[in-house]
């Protein structure tokens, strides 16, 4: 292996129709150059490491072919205004990537490949596959076109930013539905502020939205209701569910962060039925809630049917007698859609216990008959 001024194995393929040696013309379709003046290729083994790729001296006019990288370990890779074929990288381990306002047909980044960041801003894509990699942060701000966007196999990815993204080819296709979580990066943060989709496939629990520190609520507000109106309108259910969970969570810390709005704005209403979008939660929260005050008058039902009768007890009773006349009791107080003040015996906190449980018991039967009907 002939060693060239770099440090790791790394081709750039350009065309020939730029370059020639002398008077003499390249034959070949396509021509390995050199990333500095004079010299034609580098090839470098997988040993070496290179700090940084400079290719100011190459003019901006020629189409580069392709760039591979296979088990290459660099710095930095830094090109702007280019064209370029094919970017491929298996297994490579690299601080930034930066390829910004390039024209790009295809990008495949895999094969445990470890990037720290990649900007592609502002350019023009017709493919990227990222496969089986880890990485911390994508940037696609601003990205003029982007044919197809593939997220595939073990993914470690901390954020994708797509802000200002205003793809309008209807053709554009981002699929993020083949990814496996990796341990310990279970959540993907996109940043989708002012994004504009068309065709978006994914399984959004790997992911969630994520916004600057010093983000405008009205912004983020109308960055949730339109990825949640698109998730809707393609009839993605299952993503739609946990966008809306989450955007009912960004409401109730915008109003208020105290610990009881968030009990009651958003604790209890995901507990008890998921904001309406998981119904059959209140079939099992109301049996749970039905048991509960059932064990309760375990411990004092003579003095609840007492205070307001509705079973008759015998003066001795085997423990199992009392469990069904306590699931008896609270049966009929608990679903039951008649209550008689005037039969009440006034006991502190007996009848509060009572009223409590009524109350309870009325709201349920409510939940479950909005359930029957919007079934």
């Amino acid at each position: 292996m002939i060693r060239i001024v770099a440090y790791f194995h790394l081709m750039i393929v350009c065309s020939n129709s730029m370059f020639a040696h002398g008077d003499q013309k390249k034959q070949n379709d396509s021509t390995l150059l050199t990333i500095t003046t004079g010299i034609e290729k580098i090839e470098l083994d997988n040993e070496d490491q290179l700090f940084e790729l400079n290719l100011t001296d190459i003019s901006s006019e020629v189409t580069l072919d392709n760039i591979e990288g296979d088990g290459s370990n660099f710095e930095r890779l830094e090109l702007s205004n280019r064209i370029i074929r094919t970017i491929n990288f298996r297994n490579i381990k690299a601080k930034v990537i930066r390829l910004e306002n390039c024209v790009i047909d295809e990008i495949i980044i895999g094969v445990d490949s470890e990037v720290d960041s990649l900007f592609l801003n502002g350019s023009e894509i017709k493919s990227l596959v990222i496969r089986n990699s880890h990485m911390n942060y994508v940037s696609l701000q601003e990205s003029k076109a982007l044919n197809q966007f593939f997220l595939q196999g073990k993914i470690g990815l901390n954020s994708i930013d797509f802000r200002s993204f205003n793809v309008k080819d209807t053709a554009s296709f981002i699929d993020f539905s083949e990814i496996e979580s990796v341990p310990g990066k279970d959540t993907i943060f996109l940043f989708f502020e002012g994004a504009n989709f068309r065709k978006l496939e994914m399984n959004y629990k790997h992911f969630s939205l994520a916004f600057p520190d010093n983000h405008n609520n009205d912004h983020v507000r109308v960055t949730y209701l339109k990825l949640l109106e698109f998730f809707n309108a393609s009839g993605q259910k299952n993503n739609y569910k946990k966008l809306f969970k989450e955007y009912k969570l960004f409401e109730t810390e915008a109003e208020s962060k105290t610990i009881w709005s968030y009990l009651f704005g958003y604790w209890l209403p995901d507990f008890w039925w998921g904001f309406g979008l998981e119904k059959y939660k209140v079939v099992y929260n109301t049996l749970g809630l039905y048991l509960v005050c059932s064990f309760i008058a375990l411990f004092f039902l003579r003095k609840l049917n007492d205070a307001y009768g509705l079973v008759s007890l015998k003066k001795k009773l085997h423990p199992l007698g009392y469990t069904y006349y306590s699931l008896v009791y609270m049966g009929i107080l608990f679903f039951g859609l008649k209550f008689e003040v005037s039969n009440l015996q006034f006991d502190k906190y007996i009848s509060l216990f009572i009223l409590i449980t009524y109350t309870a018991g009325l709201v349920c039967v409510a939940y479950l008959a909005n359930l029957v009907i919007t079934i």
